[in-house]
C-alpha cells in the first residue's frame, strides 16, 4: 500500500483568488507588544484583524508587526477568512482557530510567518526569518507527503539550531513511520539526512494509557510526544474542526513556555527540548508511546 500524495491543487485554487495587490490587504490593528515568551508559527497566512489575534502579536517598539509575509514580501502576512474556508487541511486552513489557541496577556505574544507552498524555498526562508526574531520556538501546523516541499525547511532546521521547532504529525491516521509525512520524517536518521536535533513532532490521541485511539497520524519513531486530547477539544456541531495534530503542536508550544523557568536561561533549543521532554507524563503509554497533558506545570 502506497499512501497518497497530499496535493496542493486546491491551494493553488485559493492563492488565484487571493488579492493579486498586497496594497489591498488590511492594515493591522494598532496594537502594543503583549509580553512573554515569543512563539513563532508558520502558516499560510492569518486574520490579522481579528481582536484575539491583534491582540497578541508580537510588536517592536513603535508598534510594528514583528512578523513576514514571503508571499507579497511585507509585514502584513495575511489570508482572508474566505481563502482560508478553501484551502486543504494540510497547508493550514485553521491557523486562525490555532492561534488563538495560545494564551498571551503577559504569558505569550506570537510572530506571524506567511509561506507559499508553492515555492518550498520560503520554508527555508522563514526559519531563517524567525533565528533573527526574540522567538526560540516556531510552530509548524502544516505537513504533507512529499519531500520536495520540505527539502528547503529541512536544510534551514539544520543551519538554525538555535529554534526549537514543534511540528504536527499530520491528520491520516497513518503511521508515519511506515508511510512518511514531511517534516515528521526528519525526526529520524535517513539515507539523505541525520535526525534534526531541534525538531519535536506531536501527535494526537484520546482515550487513557491503556486504550488510547490515534486521532492524528502516529508513529513510535517519528513522534515526539502525543497529546491526549480532552472532551472539551472535540469541535462541536456549529464549532469549525481543527487540526488534532496542530492543536496538539500548540499546546506542546505553550505549555513549554508557561512551565520555562523565569531564573534561568535556555540558550539553546536542545535545552528548550529536554526541558519539555521533562513535562511529558512520567510513564510510557501501554504501547509507548510519550503521553503529554498540556498547562503549566513545575516539574
Amino acid at each position: 500500500m502506497r499512501h497518497p500524495r497530499l496535493t496542493q491543487c486546491a491551494f493553488a485554487l485559493a492563492l488565484a483568488a487571493a488579492p493579486a495587490n498586497a496594497a489591498t490587504k488590511p492594515r493591522i490593528p494598532a496594537g502594543q507588544d503583549p509580553g512573554g515568551t515569543a512563539i513563532a508559527i508558520i502558516s499560510t497566512g492569518i486574520d490579522y484583524t481579528d481582536p484575539a489575534i491583534s491582540a497578541c502579536l508580537a510588536r517592536d517598539g513603535e508598534g510594528e508587526l514583528i512578523g513576514w509575509d514571503f508571499v507579497d514580501n511585507d509585514r502584513r502576512p495575511w489570508r482572508a477568512p474566505d481563502v482560508a474556508a478553501s484551502m486543504p487541511a494540510n497547508w493550514g486552513r485553521d491557523t486562525d482557530a490555532l492561534t488563538k489557541l495560545i494564551p498571551c496577556k503577559g504569558r505569550n505574544r506570537i510572530i506571524p510567518v506567511r509561506i507559499d507552498p508553492e515555492k518550498p524555498i520560503t520554508l527555508g526562508q522563514a526559519l531563517e526569518f524567525i533565528s533573527q526574531t526574540p522567538a526560540r520556538i516556531a510552530v509548524v501546523p502544516m505537513w504533507s507527503s512529499a519531500v520536495t516541499d520540505w527539502t528547503a525547511f529541512g536544510s534551514a532546521a539544520n543551519a538554525f539550531k538555535t529554534l526549537l521547532i514543534i511540528a504536527a504529525a499530520g491528520d491520516e491516521n497513518i503511521n508515519v513511520d511506515q508511510y512518511p509525512v514531511y517534516p515528521t520524517a526528519f525526526s529520524v536518521d535517513a539515507a539523505n539526512w541525520s535526525a534534526l536535533p531541534n525538531l519535536v513532532v506531536a501527535a494526537s490521541a484520546r482515550g487513557d494509557t491503556r486504550t488510547q485511539t490515534s486521532t492524528s497520524n502516529h508513529g513510535l519513531k517519528s513522534v515526539t510526544l502525543t497529546v491526549m486530547e480532552a472532551a472539551s477539544d472535540q469541535p462541536a456541531p456549529a464549532t469549525p474542526e481543527i487540526s488534532p495534530s496542530g492543536r496538539a503542536a500548540v499546546e506542546v508550544a505553550w505549555s513549554l513556555t508557561c512551565s520555562l523557568s523565569r531564573t534561568k536561561v535556555y540558550s539553546t533549543a536542545i535545552e528548550l527540548k529536554q526541558r519539555l521532554l521533562e513535562l511529558r507524563r512520567p510513564p510510557s503509554a501501554a504501547d509507548g508511546r510519550n503521553l503529554f497533558d498540556p498547562g503549566c506545570r513545575t516539574r
